[in-house]
């Protein structure tokens, strides 16, 4: 599983840059106890907190159980297209959570076909100017799917960017409405089982940029976002292959993340194990 903190949590220090304003450090593990230990360990103490919003994660925390938590659904997630292994997966990590007392509840979250476009006009345009030089100096130092989507990156026109950054602030403010209805949301981590390599073997054009559309739906948004999210296993598809969901909670809500996926966990016996 992984962690996705929240933006500006975990220093980026020394850390190769591909789009500053979204970049992320965050841990990966088998138990959500060594994740929130690990972050433990990657916050910098001297780093500068980012500023909470009055809408910030609460005491999600320090609550004994589960019982009356609210869980948000996105309601548009009626409407997308998931995996049926995907989509039972998820219905059955509800179903699980219910037993502990908590309650499931629709929320309305921005659009994620509006979310990725942003998110896209974003990352894009900074990743081609932090790499600009570098790009041109020696492309083939580039794998083919980073060359493409550089190459592609200079597209993204100075307008949209600034478009992009201006419109972050009202998604959040949709996002503070979301949480008031919630305390933590639920959603796919992708729609579909894990691709195997030679499905994303995709050197460029329209069928690279469908297929990395496709597999960050979910997380790109979040990242645009800034939020904290944490991904984590809720079993295995008919092939054996992993299946998750994300948490996501409001900013700096990691304590909140952590206290749900262990209670998650210990309803489900302990990490997720490989399959034999």
């Amino acid at each position: 599983m992984g962690l996705k903190p929240s933006q500006g949590r975990v220093s980026t220090r020394d850390i190769m840059p591909l789009a500053p304003s979204m970049d992320c450090v965050g841990p990966l593990a088998r138990s959500v106890a060594d994740v929130a230990l690990m972050f433990a360990v990657l916050t910098d103490a001297d780093l500068e907190p980012p500023a909470a919003p009055v809408w910030a994660a609460g005491a999600l925390a320090d609550r004994p159980s589960l019982k009356n938590v609210r869980i948000g659904v996105p309601a548009s997630l009626d409407q997308e297209t998931l995996d049926p292994e995907v989509a039972k997966g998820l219905d059955e990590s509800l179903a699980d959570l219910e037993t502990l007392g908590a309650r499931v509840v629709k929320i309305a979250m921005p659009d994620f076909d509006i979310l990725c476009d942003l998110a896209n006009a974003v990352s894009m345009y900074e990743a081609a100017r932090t790499h600009a030089a570098d790009f041109a100096a020696r492309p083939e130092d580039y794998g083919p799917q980073v060359r493409s989507r550089l190459a592609k990156a200079h597209e993204i026109r100075p307008e949209d960017y600034a478009r992009a950054l201006e419109a972050r602030p009202d998604m959040l403010l949709v996002m503070a409405e979301a949480f008031a209805a919630c305390d933590i949301i639920h959603m796919p981590v992708v729609a579909v089982t894990p691709p195997r390599a030679e499905d994303v073997d995709i050197d460029g054009g329209p069928e690279l940029v469908a297929m990395i559309a496709s597999l960050t739906r979910y997380t790109r948004s979040i990242s645009y976002l800034g939020l904290p999210a944490l991904a984590q296993p809720v079993g295995f598809s008919r092939e054996g292959l992993p299946l998750s969901m994300q948490w996501v909670a409001p900013p700096l809500g990691e304590d909140g993340l952590f206290a749900v996926g262990q209670a998650f966990e210990r309803l489900r016996g302990g990490p997720a194990r490989r399959r034999p």
